[in-house]
């Protein structure tokens, strides 16, 4: 208790901005459910039921990461993340993977399971970048519209970036360097199918045939909702763009209440995601290029989302924590905090345990 008190102190500000933007969502958010202006389940205790099971899913992605963060550093990790893998291919069509997004948990421990392995020897190097690759390929057929698969290409290019300095074997590097090439083709090859897929033929005024690009139908809509926004009060096309994915709950926030208060949840959701950023900045050279693989995969996430939110970007689907009602955010937003808690708490055992050790020699 005495550990876990320390760890609390030292990152208050995580706490502070998480419980700051996870209680202001749930009020602003709850109140628009409760006026019935949109939500697609009825009565309003559906949405209390979820609002309690997002609490729950919060802390135990917390304890989970906490206590059990260092199973991902052993030599079965590889096995048990593959089994997860398969389980998330194997239940994808689901009913509950709707709710939990089990392909978007699994891959929240592989990306950290990963970090761990990134400057070892040659043979766990292959083993886990292998690991890496059949995420990224399983990625690639399951979530063409997820950003699961951005995550996944930043948070390799930036473990290899960090990585460079401590690698000292040849072979390590090649392997690595390799692979992260391998993950920009995906990511080029990606981008250019998202490309082609919302490309479409059409005459000009001339009666030309050009080539175009077909748009979200929500876009124009939500820009007609913004450009309308009071600075308090609801935007007179609010009802119209209510009942759009929950993805765009930032947005409906700007439509509902008003400018101020969509810019104060704008100002809370980058104040926690800089507290993630500071947080993984004051860890020790042990750990820091894993806990900043753990940041990287929620910062892009809120970025892309945020980007959504202002129709920026309309191609791809992010959930903002907490803010999108999407239980499976709140999970892993719960299991990355753990995570940077539990990196505290091994740093601190390890002091502890050679201040005995040194206290038993003398």
């Amino acid at each position: 208790m005495k550990t876990f008190k320390q760890i609390c102190k030292k990152n208050w500000y995580i706490i502070a901005s998480t419980l700051f933007l996870f209680v202001s969502s749930e009020v602003l958010v709850g109140v628009m459910v409760y006026d019935q202006q949109y939500f697609i389940l009825k009565p309003y205790d559906s949405y209390v039921s979820i609002a309690v099971l997002r609490v729950l899913l919060l802390f135990a992605g917390f304890l989970i990461s906490y206590f059990c963060a260092g199973i991902l550093k052993k030599k079965y990790s590889p096995l048990i993340l593959s089994a997860l893998m398969l389980l998330a291919v194997i239940y994808r069509e689901n009913d509950l993977n709707l709710l939990f997004n089990y392909y978007s948990i699994c891959f929240v421990a592989v990306m950290l399971s990963l970090a761990f392995y990134y400057v070892n020897y040659c043979t766990d190097s292959i083993k886990h970048t292998l690991l890496y690759i059949a995420a990224t390929i399983t990625l690639w057929g399951m979530l063409f519209y997820e950003i699961e698969f951005f995550v996944i290409v930043a948070v390799n290019v930036f473990l290899f970036i960090t990585n460079q300095k401590s690698i000292s074997q040849k072979s390590v590097k090649a392997v690595n360097l390799i692979f992260t090439g391998i993950s920009l083709v995906f990511l080029i090859l990606k981008s250019v199918m998202h490309m082609i897929s919302h490309m479409e033929y059409r005459h000009n005024r001339n009666g030309h045939l050009e080539i175009g690009y077909t748009e979200s139908e929500t876009i124009p809509l939500l820009e007609k909702m913004m450009i309308t926004s009071e600075d308090f009060g609801t935007s007179e096309f609010f009802g119209e763009f209510a009942d759009e994915r929950y993805v765009y709950n930032l947005a409906k926030i700007f439509g509902y209440y008003g400018y101020y208060a969509g810019v104060a949840m704008v100002i809370m959701v980058v104040a926690f995601a800089a507290s993630v950023l500071v947080g993984c900045c004051k860890k020790q050279d042990k750990v820091k290029s894993v806990c900043g693989a753990a940041a990287i995969m929620l910062v892009v996430r809120t970025i892309a989302a945020l980007f959504i939110n202002f129709g920026i970007i309309s191609t791809i689907d992010s959930h903002l924590p907490f803010i999108s009602i999407c239980a499976c955010g709140c999970l892993n937003a719960g299991l990355i905090i753990g995570f940077l808690f539990a990196a505290d708490k091994e740093m601190i055992t390890k002091g502890a345990e050679i201040n005995e050790n040194t206290c038993s020699i003398f």
